[in-house]
């Protein structure tokens, strides 16, 4: 899953004795569905609480801090160590996470 790019105009510009093109892309951005985008939205209302940046949350979990944007889109899948690790850097337990995240999926299915 990921990005895919669709062209959707092309605008030619002259500019001094040179063309310049420019390519509007469109990207269609997809997830791996609803508990990822759960995972995401309830990841990034902790950290927030917290007045923690991605590259902190990042950092303590040993991963990039395109990975932990990517899970907050929603894009990344995630082993359950990570999220075991992220309830401890989030301040909060396991269980709270996982209730957490149950709400949020009742919230945007009902």
């Amino acid at each position: 899953m990921g990005r895919r790019a669709h062209s959707k105009n092309i605008t030619v510009v002259p500019r001094r004795k040179k063309m310049v093109v420019y390519i509007t892309v469109e990207h269609k951005v997809t997830s791996y569905g609803p508990v990822y985008t759960a995972l995401a939205e309830v990841i990034r209302n902790l950290r927030f609480g917290l007045n923690m940046t991605q590259e902190d949350v990042a950092k303590a979990l040993g991963m990039s801090r395109t990975s932990l944007t990517n899970i907050e889109a929603g894009r990344q899948r995630v082993y359950l160590e990570d999220v075991w690790n992220l309830a401890s850097i989030l301040k909060t337990e396991p269980k709270k996470l996982f209730a957490a995240i149950e709400e949020e999926l009742r919230h945007h299915t009902s």
